[in-house]
This record gives C-alpha cells, sequence and structure tokens, in this order.
C-alpha cells in the first residue's frame, strides 16, 4: 500500500510529463488522449509492482481527417514482384459509406501505382502498369462495424489474393502479365475516405513485405502476437514505436520497426489510442 505522501509525489511526477501547452492542442478530445496515453506510457507500468517495461498495448486511431504518410522509396516499387500488404482494422460505430483506403501510392494521371481499399462491399487492389491505366480487381466482403479484423493482400508472381482473418475472399486474380507502376508519390495509410463524411476507424500491426511469405492458398495462420521484422520486411507500424519529434495527435514522426527504417509522420488528427487494439 503506498503512503499518501508517496502517491502525492507520483501525481506530481506524472503531471509534470504532461504536455508543456495544453492550449495549443488540437481539440479537447485530442488532449485527454494524448494525457491518458502518455500517462499510462510513462507512470503507470510499475505502478505498485515495480515493472520496467512501457504499456504497448496501442493502436492508431483515425477519428475523423487524419492518415500516416512515409516517403516514396523504392521499398514501394511492386512491379512483377511477389508482395504481402496486411493489417488489423476496425470501423467504428458503423461501416462508414464510400471508400476506405488502406494503402496507397497513388497520385493523378501518370503517377498512379496502386490502391488497396474497400469501397462498398468489396475490397479492391486498384492499380496501373504505366502510371495512368488502371485494372481493378475485386473481392467481395460486407464487413460489420466494433469488429477487428486481420486483412490482407497477397501476390505470387501470377496470382492476387485477398483474405479476411485468415480465410481468402473470393476468387483468386490473374496478374501473370502485369507490372505494377513505380509512382513517386508518398506511401500513405488510411489517406482518405470518399463519399462517406469523417472517417471512424482504427489500425494496428501494419506489414508490408516483398516476399508473399505463407499467404498463397485459401488460408493461412493469423499472427497472435506482433510480428518480427526480418530482411523482407519493408515496412512495420506497431503503433507504439517511440516517438521522435512532436506529441501523437499533433503530426508526431518516429521511425516504423521494420528493416529498412521508414520514417513515418502523423498527419491531420492522427493519434495513437489505447480504446482499441490488437496487441
Amino acid at each position: 500500500m503506498w503512503s499518501r505522501n508517496k502517491a502525492n509525489l507520483y501525481i506530481r511526477d506524472a503531471l509534470g510529463d504532461f504536455h508543456y501547452d495544453p492550449k495549443a492542442l488540437p481539440s479537447p478530445i485530442a488532449q485527454r488522449k494524448i494525457y491518458r496515453n502518455k500517462l499510462m506510457l510513462t507512470h503507470l507500468v510499475g505502478f505498485g509492482g515495480g515493472g520496467s517495461a512501457p504499456l504497448t498495448t496501442l493502436s492508431y486511431n483515425f477519428a475523423s481527417t487524419g492518415s500516416l504518410s512515409v516517403g516514396d522509396h523504392s521499398d514501394w516499387t511492386l512491379g512483377g514482384d511477389n508482395f504481402v500488404m496486411e493489417m488489423r482494422f476496425r470501423w467504428i460505430g458503423a461501416v462508414h459509406a464510400g471508400a476506405t483506403n488502406f494503402i496507397t501510392h497513388w497520385g493523378g494521371a501518370g503517377k498512379r501505382g496502386f490502391k488497396w481499399d474497400w469501397d462498398t462491399n468489396v475490397m479492391r487492389l486498384v492499380y496501373s502498369t504505366d502510371g495512368t491505366d488502371m485494372t481493378i480487381p475485386t473481392w467481395s466482403w460486407t464487413p460489420s462495424a466494433d469488429t477487428w479484423y486481420a486483412i490482407a493482400l497477397a501476390r505470387t508472381t501470377t496470382n492476387l489474393r485477398a483474405y479476411v482473418d485468415g480465410s481468402q475472399i473470393g476468387s483468386t486474380s490473374d496478374i501473370s502479365t502485369d507490372s505494377i507502376f513505380n509512382s513517386d508519390r508518398i506511401l500513405s495509410i488510411n489517406n482518405m475516405s470518399q463519399g462517406g463524411g469523417a472517417k471512424a476507424d482504427f489500425m494496428d500491426e501494419i506489414r508490408i513485405s516483398d516476399v508473399n511469405r505463407s499467404y498463397s492458398g485459401a488460408t493461412y495462420v493469423v499472427a497472435s502476437e506482433e510480428f518480427t521484422s526480418d530482411a523482407n520486411t519493408t515496412l512495420l507500424i506497431h503503433c507504439n514505436e517511440t516517438i521522435a519529434s512532436g506529441t501523437t495527435g499533433s503530426q508526431a514522426t518516429f521511425v516504423d520497426s521494420g528493416n529498412t527504417g521508414h520514417t513515418v509522420t502523423e498527419t491531420l488528427d492522427a493519434i495513437r489510442s489505447s480504446d482499441q487494439f490488437v496487441f
């Protein structure tokens, strides 16, 4: 049992780690989330127990207009090679209308690479082979709100497959003759919602690999813990990486946990949250 004096010292110490200028934060909601998350990350582990490891139970909340962006890099050159893009995703309250972009490397005509998204009960990969044309394989999927999904898109040279919770959805698409164009745009994660108003969703454990791994059949085993980076991990975001600059919710930056070490930037109201998480 802590003494009252020790508890007061703990509280003052915790308060000292809050934002230096609360009025500069974007909104009271963001302010409360930042305070709560920072308290959890820096103080609550070990409260009465002496533990030293930080809490890692966080995801990214894209409550309105936020996204994550990563600079253009050769790691996003899919071409005709094998790849896997995957993440955990959750709509909150309702599955909104219009398109939800998961991961995009895309610009205007001449700059089109790929967009992995969901739009009106179909998962899609919109891609170009020359920067201008568009090919759009689709897979039917009717998700529910307030449910975490493990979603993945995988290529094995000739075949393109989509998965939800470890099971293939729809049919296999023949992509044998296509090389996906290398756009020079930034890589964006959850960069916009079209036609449905404000976003209300969460993402966790986002990974891109330059190999197919084991995603080449009707099913695969969904990970039960955080991914571990290896030589084929071109992007890995656990959502608990150490913040390099800024404060989450206010355009913070951090280095991802993948093999290459990309700088990731929060945009607009993207914020880390302990309200919802997978790992």
